[in-house]
Order: structure tokens, then C-alpha cells, then sequence
């Protein structure tokens, strides 16, 4: 490998694998908490309001990196510029007697901007000229950002959720797409 930390001997890393049965961390979030900033403008007309989580506390299990590593074809494994983390995941997931995936198993921890919302109360006088009583107007955008550790493409995108049972974990998933939406209400 690329990293003098690997024994040019054996080819093994210089630190000790973790064995079977060994607690690796919480599947599920520990700690989630959720912020939701608003406020209004135009005389309480125009009200914008945003939504960020924080979860964490937790491992999470990255398939699709081991599934490429153990092919091979990952960074770890052919950059010789890749993090040592990434290149001694590789080794031990390999090389190593014990073939241990306990580099896939990543913090789970993440912050997401989940929504972004404005909503607009069009005016009496032009309302008043369609058979609605009030009308609004809302524009929204979902998914906007996420800041993580997490090397997969998102922490949420467990491919496990519906069968129920086994480990959180991404297995060739996508992250959560960012959606736009424009809405109109009217009261009648």
C-alpha cells in the first residue's frame, strides 16, 4: 500500500483488528435534534421558515465501499494519495487474516438542511376578485444540503428500511434528491 503504517512484511496494517463480537457501535441514531428558524416580513404577509436535523450517535454500514474495495476497485486501494484510513480499510477487509469490515461500519453523524419554505398571503383586493376567500402562494425546496463524515452518499439512504432486522446500511443507494415545489392554496 502507500502508507508506511503497513508492515512491508506482511502487508498487514501496525494495529490491531477488532474480533468477532466486538460492539462496533449504534445502528440507530442516539441523539436527534431539530431546528426550525422562521420569521416574517411584509407585514406577516411573507413567512420563511427552514428546517435543519442533527442526528447522531451512531455507525453506520457503507456496502457499496466494501463491495468496491473487495472487488477491487476503490480509492484505497489505487490512489496512492487515499487517507490511511481508507487504504487500511482495504488491507483489512483483504489482506488481513481476520478480514474484518469494521472500516465500513462510519460515523453515522450528520446535519441536514432538509427544507427551505416561503409562503406569500396574495392581498385581499386581488383575492376578492375570484370566488376564494384567501389565497397563497408557497414555494419550497426539500434536501438542500448535508454536511457528514459519512463517505457513502447519505447516511439515510438505508436500503435495509423496509425488510427490517439487520444493520442500517447503503448498498448502491442514492442520496435523497433536493425537490422544488410551488404550491397554491385557496380557502373557500
Amino acid at each position: 500500500m502507500f502508507d508506511n503504517s503497513i508492515d512491508p512484511v506482511t502487508g498487514l496494517p501496525k494495529h490491531t483488528v477488532i474480533g468477532v463480537g466486538s460492539f462496533r457501535g449504534y445502528a440507530e441514531p442516539r441523539y436527534l435534534t431539530t431546528i426550525t428558524p422562521s420569521f416574517e416580513l411584509l407585514k406577516s404577509r411573507l413567512r420563511i421558515s427552514s428546517l435543519f436535523d442533527w442526528r447522531g450517535g451512531n455507525k453506520y454500514y457503507n456496502q457499496t465501499e466494501r463491495i468496491r474495495c473487495t472487488r477491487p476497485n476503490c480509492n484505497g486501494m489505487f490512489n496512492p494519495a487515499a487517507s490511511f484510513e481508507e487504504q487500511a480499510m482495504v488491507v483489512a477487509a483483504i489482506n488481513a487474516p481476520q478480514k474484518t469490515l469494521d472500516g465500513y461500519y462510519q460515523p453515522g453523524a450528520f446535519v441536514k438542511w432538509r427544507e427551505l419554505v416561503a409562503s406569500y398571503d396574495l392581498p385581499t383586493s386581488l383575492v376578492a376578485k375570484t370566488p376564494a376567500r384567501t389565497a397563497n402562494i408557497v414555494l419550497s425546496v426539500r434536501n438542500l444540503k448535508l454536511w457528514t463524515n459519512y463517505r457513502g452518499s447519505d447516511p439515510e439512504s438505508d436500503f435495509t428500511a423496509t425488510g427490517g432486522g439487520d444493520t442500517p446500511s447503503e448498498f448502491q443507494t442514492f442520496a435523497s434528491p433536493r425537490l422544488y415545489q410551488v404550491r397554491v392554496n385557496l380557502t373557500f
